[in-house]
């Protein structure tokens, strides 16, 4: 299986994605807005049930429980507050949104 490095970045206003060969062939800021300011994400290698690709700080419903956040933590992505390893639930995940451009949907 082939891993695809995919970032992106929140600037407070604005989310950038960029990708492995914008880092080799423009630098570590391959945005050009400062991603060392920024809160920088990882693609976790895995696409919800209709094709979304899943970052670290996705707000993501996987049915029948409430709404959760990934969090990447001992060498793993996770879903529900760290009880389920993403690989075990990917298949009926749907990603919502994420913590900076759609936090209200962890309040409702």
């Amino acid at each position: 299986m082939n891993r695809e490095f995919k970032f992106r970045s929140w600037q407070g206003k604005t989310m950038h994605y960029f990708d492995f060969y914008d880092i080799m062939n423009r630098g570590f800021d391959p945005t050009g807005y400062g991603v060392f300011d920024a809160v920088n994400m990882q693609y976790t290698g895995i696409k919800d049930k209709y094709g979304v690709e899943i970052y670290e700080g996705d707000i993501v419903d996987y049915g029948a429980f409430d709404l959760s956040v990934i969090k990447y933590e001992d060498g793993t992505y996770w879903a529900r507050l760290g009880q389920y390893p993403l690989n075990v639930v990917h298949r009926d995940i749907e990603v919502k949104g994420n913590i900076y451009e759609n936090l209200e949907l962890l309040t409702q």
